[in-house]
């Protein structure tokens, strides 16, 4: 039977598990935009054999770009999970995000490791 009144409302410890979700995931998405950025850097230097005051500017670039993807990830992420946990609808929404984080980081170390690969040549 559905509930006349709307969906219970959500108690003050599963707000608690919620922000606590979000600063884990927060945190971990920083983390990931910081590897993704070695790999930005990474591959100027190998494959166009740019100069290093090229390189500076493209990190100095990449740094301000990055933190405003994260910036607006985050806030978004925020909005997201605390909607979901309202509508009792939070664990797939954190799984999501989950998978999103694991697929960029994959991404991530597959291009680093390739990139040492070819520098390295073995």
């Amino acid at each position: 039977m559905k509930n006349p009144y709307g969906p219970k409302q959500p108690s003050f410890l599963q707000y608690i598990v919620c922000y606590v979700i979000y600063v884990v995931l927060a945190a971990a998405t920083v983390w990931f935009a910081l590897q993704v950025r070695t790999n930005l850097i990474g591959m100027p230097l190998l494959f166009t054999g740019l100069d290093y005051r090229m390189v500076h500017l493209l990190d100095n670039v990449s740094v301000i770009l990055m933190g405003l993807a994260v910036l607006l990830f985050i806030i978004v992420m925020e909005h997201l999970l605390r909607t979901r946990l309202q509508k009792n609808k939070f664990w797939p929404m954190v799984a999501r995000i989950v998978a999103f984080d694991v697929i960029v980081i994959a991404f991530s170390y597959a291009g680093n490791f390739v990139l040492m690969k070819i520098l390295l040549h073995t």
